[in-house]
């Protein structure tokens, strides 16, 4: 999900699998027989908000649940592209992919995401 309210934007990334039910994530991992692939599985996921132009360099990532992202640039709107009838698209056709609330002007949208 990418929410823009200004020069600001909140980023956030579901894990690949829902989680299965547990009283918390620390007895998740510990109380299982996980090996550490599954344990990475189950911790990646993304929080992130930074700012599209007010940065040292556009869609800086200010802070992030990913600190090694922090201070580098978002790299999600280069996965977008603006059709013909003004509506966000993905560049590569993707499954589950959907705008629900789009409120950005075509010449708006041009200028976040570039051709």
């Amino acid at each position: 999900m990418l929410v823009i309210v200004g020069d600001h934007f909140v980023y956030a990334r579901n894990r690949a699998q829902d989680l299965p039910n547990a009283k918390s994530l620390t007895a998740l991992v510990s109380e299982s027989s996980k090996t550490r692939a599954q344990i990475i599985g189950m911790l990646d996921c993304e929080l992130s908000y930074g700012t599209l132009r007010s940065g040292r360099l556009p869609w800086e990532i200010r802070f992030s649940t990913l600190p090694w992202r922090e201070g580098r640039s978002l790299n999600f709107p280069d996965e977008i592209k603006v059709d013909p009838h003004g509506l966000p698209i993905p560049r590569i056709p993707t499954k589950g992919w959907s705008v629900p609330i789009n409120t950005f002007v075509h010449d708006d949208l041009n200028a976040l995401f570039p051709r």
